[in-house]
């Protein structure tokens, strides 16, 4: 049996220390104490969004992860997204940063917020038809016409649903329009709102903002691609539980048939009838003698 000295000894005692200080390292950092475990929410896309796109709510979502996986500048508050404009493509799946989006308010202007195919129109509004001055950029709207018939009165209808809210009054920040509590601010009222619409739908909307008023029905943020209602036009006739339709006029009643006229008989009279009769040579004497 090999005997070995103190130094050889002492050397792989060292040897022996060194490969148990390294297994005991790997074993203390694959565990993780409760305390140090930690999942932070953050926004991710749902699908692909374009550039110079504006982010709505059906878009992205907030999936919760290691915090070791949250990348630098991520954004964990929905509502900020939500409105943004994106500065470059961001792919299904990938964390939302603050390099990706901008504030509807960037440099781009409003012009960069309005979709492709739409315009922006500005409608005015008060309390009552802005829906108290709750409406926010980013919102989505259905829009409401009320106009004066030429012989029903006032009729309404929703021409136009799931309409998107471009700014409110010159703001098109998603902030919260209401001032904090505690602050001394005066919160702003809204007079006006603008939408992207197609340019028939922007000429029958300053229509019936001239001849009648344009009513804002606030949407869902949760149901932004709900299905459409169909509806049909509104009379005062509604309020009074006739399912607000006019009356057809009753059918005219069909004339009855005229008799056939009946030619008269002819009449004859005793006194002027024609008598046949006649001659009857007697002797020198001529005689008329009537014929039955």
């Amino acid at each position: 049996m090999a005997k070995f000295s103190n130094k050889g000894l002492l050397g792989l005692a060292l040897v022996l220390s060194f490969i148990l200080a390294v297994l005991a390292y790997n074993f203390l950092s694959g565990v993780q104490s409760p305390g140090t475990k930690t999942e932070v929410a953050v926004v991710v896309a749902k699908k692909e969004i374009p550039v110079n796109t504006v982010i709505t709510a059906d878009m992205v979502e907030t999936v919760k992860m290691a915090g070791t996986a949250v990348q630098a500048g991520a954004v964990t508050d929905l509502n900020k997204v939500v409105g943004a404009c994106t500065k470059a493509a961001i792919h299904a799946q990938e964390q939302i940063t603050n390099r990706l989006v901008e504030s509807r308010s960037g440099a781009g202007g409003l012009a960069q917020l309005i979709p492709e195919g739409k315009r922006a129109l500005t409608l005015s509004v008060n309390d009552v038809t802005g829906v108290a001055g709750l409406v926010k950029p980013g919102d989505y709207v259905d829009l409401i016409a009320v106009v004066e018939g030429r012989q029903t009165g006032p009729v309404s209808s929703m021409p136009f649903q799931n309409v998107l809210v471009l700014a409110a009054n010159k703001s098109v920040d998603r902030g919260s329009q209401a001032p904090e509590k505690g602050t001394k601010e005066k919160e702003e009222k809204v007079t006006s709102l603008t939408v992207a619409v197609t340019p028939e739908e922007a000429t029958t909307l300053s229509l019936a903002e001239e001849k009648g008023k344009v009513i804002f029905a606030l949407r869902p943020s949760s149901k932004i691609a709900a299905e459409y209602v169909q509806l049909g036009v509104k009379t005062m006739e509604s309020l009074t539980g006739d399912n607000g339709y006019v009356p057809l006029a009753a059918p005219a009643a069909s004339p009855e048939p005229k008799a056939e006229p009946v030619s008269p008989r002819p009449s004859y009279d005793k006194g002027s009838a024609e008598t046949k009769s006649i001659s009857v040579i007697k002797g020198t004497k001529e005689e008329e003698v009537p014929v039955p």
